[in-house]
């Protein structure tokens, strides 16, 4: 009954779909995108449209973007939801921002999908027709329960069974129509009902299990979607074998899902079923064509009395699960009060970074190294750090790692490039323009900038210094050089020497840091030269004091040189 329920056409007369975007463009590809669907459309480039527009249109489904000037999308989504006639309509929010806390308060707010720009025409039209059927549905059974009631009297003998067809269709129409799992506004209302039976019994103690799959969404690029979906099928099928009879489960966004388990109140039950799920949902999942493996990420909570509604406790299993992703892949983290701090710690530290790349100002230091005279500075090696605080420097790979963390590579690694390029530039400009002699730079000045694994390793860096060497022309290439770690060749191989390459036909000079000068035989095996970086002496100066993006207003002509030799 339920396959044959998910194959019908959704029974409504001309679903009508509200998309609110203050962008035109969009506006314009989701409407003649849904229209092509058959489905009518109205657009509303604002919160106040969109509110005038639900006055005077009923409608079936909202597509909701999120940033929009005057009231964003999570405040129009609010007022909807508060507005009784309107608490109904289902709300998918379609949004550039990907972090989790984004996805968590568009679902805190009533949301009831979340779709990520740039988005998939396909992904978008299966989810509003996916609603779209559950609100079919939903008015279907209300209908059957009328006339059920008008029909009571007569068919008191038959009750019991009607009872049964009607939860049986109550409970398959909620049902994600793929991994068979309960869908999310489903599994929230049964996980009230297990904090409520909390609460009556004290002794009663639950435990959530929140799982994501980010290396199967991350596979979605590179298969087919008849494997994606092969894959999606499998994950419900485990999933389900694995939730016991007084379980419940359920599918909270594409590549995340969640098991509750019910009477356990020992540390040594959590750890046991930990493992036995673990056991069961990672490993190699086949299709026609590839067989994969997948090691998903868990974020535990252990239910107690203290937790009043399901989405406090959905967004604490969130917050342990984004503590298990630092530790890697196949990783699980319980919840505790010092794991909230810390994530709100990091959020904090993570909004400063990114106001600080935004900002230019990050914290470089120049190292410069004289000739064998010891009068002209040859050779400046370039550092990169950021105070975050009065007693906290965070240096470059650590910094390198926030910026992978929350999707800030590439403004990263072209924020340093740039500056280091700049200051190269600005050297170059001053021989070629200042003749006197006692300028302080060799003609053969060279630039050495220092490089985290990470930051080498990123597939964007050879693109990114190809558009820095263009927006700087008439720099000399061979002053610029770029010391990268030995750990490059431990990490990835593969990806260090593709960068090597690529980075050296741009004509840019690479040289490893101390540790890597043991690797050199390797690069060797595969045909890449490079050799350690060397002044005409080993005359060091002493260090230039540690600049904040202000030495592009300095005279380089005038600085002083101080030789130690």
């Amino acid at each position: 009954l339920y396959f044959l329920l998910i194959q019908l056409p959704i029974n409504m007369l001309e679903p009508v779909i509200l998309i609110v975007d203050d962008n035109l463009d969009n506006l314009k590809l989701l409407s003649d995108m849904l229209g092509k669907q058959g489905y009518k459309t109205r657009r509303a480039i604002s919160g106040k449209l969109a509110l005038q527009a639900l006055n005077a249109t009923n409608f079936d489904l909202v597509l909701l973007d999120i940033t929009m000037p005057d009231m964003n999308g999570y405040e129009l989504c609010q007022k909807i939801k508060e507005t009784p006639k309107f608490a109904d309509i289902p709300i998918i929010f379609i949004s550039a921002l990907n972090s989790v806390a984004d996805k968590v308060k568009a679902f805190d707010t009533g949301g009831v999908d979340y779709v990520s720009k740039p988005f998939q025409i396909e992904e978008v039209t299966a989810r509003v027709a996916n609603q779209l059927r559950i609100v079919s549905l939903q008015r279907d059974l209300q209908q059957l329960n009328q006339q059920l009631d008008r029909k009571n009297q007569l068919l008191k003998l038959e009750h019991k069974s009607f009872q049964s067809s009607q939860a049986r269709i109550i409970n398959n129409s909620l049902k994600d129509p793929i991994t068979n799992l309960n869908q999310k506004q489903h599994f929230m209302g049964q996980l009230r009902k297990t904090i409520n039976q909390a609460h009556e019994a004290s002794s009663f103690d639950y435990l959530l299990i929140v799982i994501s799959y980010e290396q199967f969404k991350l596979s979605k690029s590179i298969l087919s979607l008849e494997d994606y979906t092969q894959n999606l099928i499998e994950i419900g099928k485990r999933i389900n074998k694995l939730t016991p009879e007084n379980g419940i489960n359920g599918k909270l966004e594409e590549n995340e899902f969640a098991i509750v388990f019910q009477d356990v109140d020992q540390h040594q039950d959590i750890i046991s079923i930990t493992e036995q799920v673990n056991s069961a949902l990672s490993g190699s999942f086949k299709t026609s064509k590839h067989e994969l493996h997948f090691n998903p990420n868990y974020g535990i909570v252990s239910g107690a009395q203290h937790y009043q509604n399901p989405e406090t406790l959905l967004h604490d299993a969130r917050i342990a699960l984004a503590n298990s992703m630092v530790k890697g892949y196949g990783k699980y983290q319980l919840f505790n009060s010092a794991i909230k701090q810390k994530t709100l710690q990091q959020l904090e530290l993570q909004s400063c970074f990114r106001a600080t790349i935004r900002k230019k100002g990050l914290n470089f230091s120049y190292c410069p190294l004289a000739d064998s005279a010891g009068e002209k500075i040859e050779i400046i090696r370039t550092k990169v750090a950021w105070k975050y605080s009065q007693d906290r420097t965070i240096n470059l790979e650590e910094l390198a790692q926030i910026a992978k963390t929350i999707g800030l590579m590439s403004e990263f690694n072209h924020s340093i490039l740039s500056t280091a390029y700049r200051r190269l530039k600005d050297v170059q400009e001053a021989l070629l323009w200042n003749t006197k002699s006692e300028l302080k730079y060799a003609t053969n000045f060279k630039l050495c900038l220092s490089l985290s694994t990470e930051q080498f390793l990123d597939l964007e860096l050879p693109k990114q210094l190809a558009a820095t060497i263009q927006e700087n022309k008439g720099v000399e290439k061979e002053g610029f050089v770029i010391e990268f770690p030995a750990k490059i060749l431990v990490v990835s191989l593969p990806q260090a020497i593709a960068n090597i390459r690529a980075i050296q036909q741009l004509g840019i000079r690479l040289i490893p840091d101390r540790a890597g000068v043991n690797y050199l035989k390797i690069l060797e095996r595969n045909n890449i030269f490079v050799t350690p970086l060397t002044n005409s002496s080993s005359t060091k100066a002493k260090s230039e004091a540690t600049s904040n993006q202000n030495l592009d207003n300095q005279d380089l002509g005038e600085q002083d040189l101080v030789s130690n030799s």
